[in-house]
C-alpha cells in the first residue's frame, strides 16, 4: 500500500499502486494535498497548494498527518493552520482509488478575516512538455460536453496565460508529449465552487499559465479587487485528480447483452434474475442499463434552477435514493450461484443536477455526479469480488476518470 522515505530533505508518505504504474507522494511535514504524482516513471503533477492572498497552505504549521486504509481505499489526511492573524485552518483528505484521488479541502475561516486578492483551492503544476488540453463543460438538460483537443501554443512566454475561464469547467484534461493524461475536476458540490467564499456575487478565475519547466493550473475560487470580510465558518471544496494508465481495461459493446426485467419501482425480482441466468454466459453478459429503469421523478437529474419543466429520465448518482436502488440490485447479483457471466453497465456517464434534496439541502444546489459514479463503482467491485468480470460502456466520455471503472485498487505494502 504505502512506503515512507526518510532519506530525502522532507519525509514523504507514498501511495504506490501494486503494479507500480503510479506513485503519489505526500510531504508529511507540510499541510497540503499531493506533492508529486508519477505514472510509469514520469512526473505528471507537483506542488499542489491552496492560497489566501499572498499566503498558502505550504506555509501553514502542521497539526497532524495521518494515513490509513479502509477496504480498498487508501486515505491520507493533512491538518494545519496559518500562523498569522486569525489562523485560517486547512484540512485536506485524499481518498485513492485505482487511478484517481477523491479530495476534500476544508478551509476554516475565523471571525474578522479579510481578503484583499484571492482564495485558491488546488492550484497545481504540471512539469514537463504538454501538448494539448480539453474541457468537460455544462451541456443542455443536465448533460455534459467534452470539447475537442486544443493545442497548447509553443510560443507563449513564461508567466503568460494559455487559457482562462471565469467559471471553472467541470474538468480539465491535459495531455503531455508522451500522451499521458491528467484530469482535474470538481467534486459533487458545484455550488461551493460557484459561490467561493463570498457568496452569490462571487467571481473566480481558472487559468492555464506557461511557466519555466511546465504549466501552472491556477484555480482561484474567489478573486476580488477590494477588501472583503468573510463570513466565518468552514468552506468545503470537493474535487478529484485522475490519470491515464496504459493498462486500462477495454470496454465491451453491450449489443449481445441480456437486460433483466425491471419492475416499475426500479427493482429486479430475484426470481427473474435466477431465470435469466439460463441465458447468460461469457458471450451473453447481463446488461445493467440505467436508461431502462423507470426512475422516480425525485431521483432524476434536474438542471434548470428556475423551472419545473420536463426532466430527463437519467438518475443522479449523488442521490442516496438512486444509490440505494442500485445497491439492492448489486446485492442480488452477489447472491446468484451462476457467476460466470460478465456484467456490463451502461449509462454511467456523469451529468449535472440541481435537486437540493440529493445533497441534503432544502434549496436548489447545483451538483454533478462524477465522484458519485466513482464511489458506486468502488463499492460494486468490493461486493461482487475481484474475480467478477465487470465492464462498462463509456459512450462518449473518454476521460481518465472513467478509463478504469470497477478496477480493483491494489496498493504496494511495505512497513
Amino acid at each position: 500500500m504505502t512506503r515512507n522515505t526518510d532519506s530525502e530533505p522532507h519525509s514523504f508518505f507514498r501511495v504506490i499502486s501494486q503494479s507500480g504504474d503510479w506513485v503519489s507522494g505526500h510531504q508529511m511535514d507540510r499541510v497540503g494535498v499531493v506533492s508529486q504524482l508519477l505514472t510509469e516513471g514520469s512526473e505528471l503533477v507537483s506542488n499542489c497548494v491552496c492560497e489566501i492572498d499572498d499566503l498558502s497552505d505550504d506555509q501553514a504549521i502542521s497539526d497532524s498527518f495521518r494515513h490509513w486504509r479502509k477496504g480498498d481505499t487508501v486515505i491520507v489526511e493533512s491538518k494545519g493552520k496559518l500562523p498569522y492573524g486569525n489562523e485560517i485552518k486547512f484540512v485536506h483528505t485524499s481518498r485513492y482509488g485505482p487511478n484517481y484521488s477523491r479530495i476534500t479541502t476544508d478551509v476554516t475561516i475565523p471571525r474578522q478575516t479579510v481578503i484583499r486578492q484571492k482564495v485558491g483551492v488546488g492550484s497545481l503544476f504540471f512539469p514537463g512538455k504538454w501538448l494539448q488540453y480539453r474541457l468537460v463543460g455544462f451541456g443542455a438538460r443536465g448533460n455534459v460536453t467534452i470539447s475537442r483537443w486544443y493545442d497548447i501554443p509553443v510560443d507563449v512566454k513564461d508567466g503568460k496565460s494559455i487559457a482562462s475561464w471565469p467559471r471553472s469547467p467541470l474538468a480539465v484534461v491535459i495531455r503531455n508529449v508522451e500522451r499521458a493524461e491528467v484530469e482535474i475536476g470538481l467534486g459533487s458540490n458545484l455550488w461551493r465552487w460557484e459561490t467561493g467564499v463570498t457568496g452569490p456575487e462571487n467571481k473566480g478565475r481558472y487559468e492555464l499559465i506557461r511557466q519555466a519547466g511546465g504549466i501552472q493550473f491556477q484555480r482561484l475560487a474567489t478573486i476580488t479587487d477590494s477588501e472583503q470580510e468573510l463570513v466565518p465558518g468552514t468552506y468545503r471544496f470537493s474535487w478529484y485528480l485522475a490519470w491515464s494508465l496504459s493498462t486500462s481495461p477495454p470496454t465491451r459493446s453491450a449489443a449481445k447483452a441480456v437486460s433483466p426485467h425491471w419492475e416499475s419501482d426500479g427493482t429486479v425480482p430475484f426470481r427473474t434474475l435466477t431465470d435469466d441466468c439460463e441465458k447468460l454466459n461469457e458471450q451473453n453478459p447481463l446488461l445493467i442499463d440505467l436508461h431502462e429503469i423507470d426512475w422516480h421523478p425525485s431521483l432524476v437529474r434536474r438542471l434548470d434552477l428556475n423551472s419545473d419543466g420536463a426532466r430527463p429520465l437519467v438518475p443522479c448518482l449523488v442521490s442516496n435514493g438512486t444509490i440505494k436502488r442500485l445497491k439492492k440490485v448489486i446485492r442480488q447479483l452477489a447472491r446468484l450461484e451462476n457467476r460466470s457471466f460478465p456484467i456490463v453497465f451502461r449509462g454511467l456517464i456523469p451529468g449535472v443536477c440541481a435537486e437540493g434534496r440529493h445533497v441534503g439541502r432544502k434549496q436548489d444546489r447545483q451538483h454533478w455526479d462524477m465522484v458519485g459514479i466513482l464511489q458506486f463503482c468502488e463499492w460494486t467491485r468490493k461486493v461482487l469480488g475481484e474475480q467478477r468480470v465487470l465492464e462498462y460502456d463509456r459512450d462518449y466520455y473518454d476521460c481518465p476518470s472513467t478509463s478504469n471503472l470497477f478496477a480493483t485498487a491494489d496498493f504496494y505494502d511495505e512497513d
